[in-house]
């Protein structure tokens, strides 16, 4: 038996290689079509495993869609309540961008509703991982992110085992389980294989855990007809890093189509010392991120300044790698000592030389400013274009050494 068991916020959550029809949880997650009638896979053995009152409960439904949530009662089964969620439509596979969101709206609304019913504990399937044959890395990106911000802001503990069962394939189970390991590395890991606890993530003072950079892409749709290189910047980021002489230190996280209610969010998991945006920006230094739908949401440079200040004893840079973007200095660098910016509208190829040049410098150990100077004599050369980035810092910021 492998468990791996994570804490966010008051909740737990672990992952594990047992079967979820043996769980003792109060709710236990099944999964079906929108037929709901138990035919086959998971959903038949846990409606056979309850009996029949269940089966009857289930065919009391009609009209569902993918991505919906049904509760009834658990029959013979040890939980209080099984929730039914509709992962496809009978003999077909959904698509992928149907299997991201309804990912996301069935993993949210089981642990709302567990929530609501003062559950102490709700057991998941990987929801999709059956017939309906979601990818496994999408599962777990998406289950783990919907968890793990529930729980942070959850203000009562329900903890969450999400089951992994390979019957024919244990080695399988294994692979799955270190795919969830590396969504769920940044939370304080309690178990391990039955291990002692042992305190994972990056205590407070613990120097040997790799400093974070929060890469914030936002490139929406409707905002102009045509798409930045943000990929491309952020792989030349990464391999810049990984080129470098403390690359084990440093790491960089994506947050792609930015919405404005992520930054909070990752600033709490991630705790970055350096956070950095890609994308547009507008004449007042205004960031361009995602408003969820594909078109713009606008955040001003004050509220800005007033988000990321709040995190002002961890960050110690903002790179703002947009056009126009040191109109936001004069807001942010009262609250935050370092901020590197753009004069004017700058090239996707020029706004990615940099980038590369500025973290790999990083990550041989230079201090901000003198990464920053290097950077800047790198785009000449590489790009044949002006830089047109700047910094601006108070109280000597700019000598910070991110890793060493």
């Amino acid at each position: 038996m492998d468990r791996r068991t994570y804490r966010f916020g008051e909740s737990t959550l672990t992952v594990t290689n047992e079967r979820i029809v043996d769980s003792q949880a109060d709710v236990i997650v099944s999964t079906g079509s929108t037929a709901l009638r138990g035919s086959g896979g998971l959903s038949k053995a846990l409606i056979e495993r309850a009996g029949g009152a269940v089966s009857g409960d289930t065919a009391k439904f009609d009209n569902l869609r993918i991505g919906d949530v049904v509760v009834t009662s658990a029959g013979y089964l040890p939980a209080h309540w099984l929730f039914h969620c509709i992962t496809k439509e009978p003999g077909t596979i959904p698509p992928a961008p149907v299997m991201k969101t309804s990912l996301r709206r069935m993993t949210k609304r089981c642990f709302e509703l567990a929530a609501s019913l003062d559950a102490k504990s709700i057991s998941f399937p990987l929801l999709g991982g059956g017939l309906a044959a979601y990818p496994v890395e999408l599962i777990a990106a998406e289950m783990s992110d919907v968890l793990v911000v529930e729980m942070l802001k959850s203000p009562t503990s329900l903890d969450a085992t999400i089951h992994i069962y390979e019957r024919f394939n244990p080695d399988r189970a294994g692979m799955y389980l270190g795919i969830f390991d590396d969504f769920l590395q940044d939370g304080p890991r309690l178990t391990t294989d039955g291990d002692e606890p042992e305190a994972l993530g990056r205590p407070e003072g613990d120097s040997s855990a790799p400093a974070a950079i929060a890469f914030f892409a936002a490139d929406p749709p409707s905002y102009t007809n045509r798409r930045l290189g943000l990929g491309e910047e952020w792989r030349m980021i990464d391999d810049a890093i990984w080129q470098s002489e403390f690359r084990t230190k440093l790491e960089i996280h994506p947050i792609w189509a930015t919405r404005p209610k992520d930054i909070q969010r990752w600033l709490n998991r991630k705790r970055p010392s350096i956070v950095h945006f890609a994308g547009h920006a507008e004449d007042d230094g205004s960031l361009v991120l995602d408003s969820g739908n594909g078109d713009p949401a606008r955040v001003t440079p004050v509220d800005l300044a007033d988000l990321l200040g709040d995190f002002s004893d961890t960050i110690r840079c903002v790179v703002l790698n947009a056009c126009f973007t040191m109109q936001a200095a004069d807001a942010l660098l009262p609250k935050l000592g370092c901020i590197i910016g753009t004069t004017s509208a700058v090239q996707d190829s020029a706004a990615a030389a940099f980038s590369a040049s500025f973290y790999g410098s990083i990550g041989y150990g230079n201090n901000i400013r003198d990464a920053y100077v290097k950077a800047s004599h790198q785009i000449p050369v590489v790009s044949g274009m002006p830089n047109l980035h700047e910094i601006a810092e108070r109280d000597q910021a700019g000598e910070v050494v991110i890793v060493a």
